[in-house]
């Protein structure tokens, strides 16, 4: 048993993150998640006429709403970023060593996932039925240098704006 008294016992730091922001960051990619898989659901199910409503049509339905899981995870994780800019200004790190941290918790998973994607798409592409027929299998010999550096470097979506190149589909 020890003599020590309690208040030699150095007080733990406080925990400065909000742990219902992460599980509300979840929730907004799981509700995208759902959303982006009916992309190329049967539209025959969704369509309005009452006669159609089976359990399947309101699933499509109600999946099409989470598109608002968009906006959510967009201002939840402005919050976060804010609150961790916060954070470092109290601290005596630079905004080099911020925009390192960012980049090693962003970019490595990224390139992971995209290479599963471009090793999957390839695969897919040596089933001649599928390579033939299925319009949604994208065709990555046919991207440009720039699609694939957008891709790589997660800028696809405004590249084209500082290239003057055609926006990307």
């Amino acid at each position: 048993m020890s003599n020590a008294s309690t208040s030699d016992v150095p007080a733990r730091p406080a925990d400065t993150r909000y742990l219902s922001f992460d599980f509300w960051r979840g929730v907004a990619c799981l509700m995208l998640l759902c959303y982006h898989s009916i992309f190329y659901a049967d539209r025959a199910w969704s369509m309005h006429d009452r006669e159609t409503w089976t359990t399947g049509s309101i699933a499509i339905r109600v999946i099409g709403w989470l598109w608002i899981g968009v906006p959510m995870f967009f201002v939840v994780s402005g919050y976060c970023i804010a609150g961790s800019i916060d954070s470092l200004r109290r601290k005596p790190t630079s905004i080099r060593e911020y925009f390192a941290r960012r980049i090693r918790r962003i970019y490595p998973p990224l390139w992971i996932m995209l290479g599963i994607a471009i090793t999957f798409t390839g695969l897919m592409n040596l089933i001649p039925a599928l390579a033939t027929k299925c319009e949604q299998l994208p065709r990555v010999t046919e991207f440009s240098i720039g699609t694939w550096i957008g891709n790589f470097t997660a800028s696809e979506a405004w590249l084209h704006r500082l290239t003057g190149a055609t926006e990307a589909t």
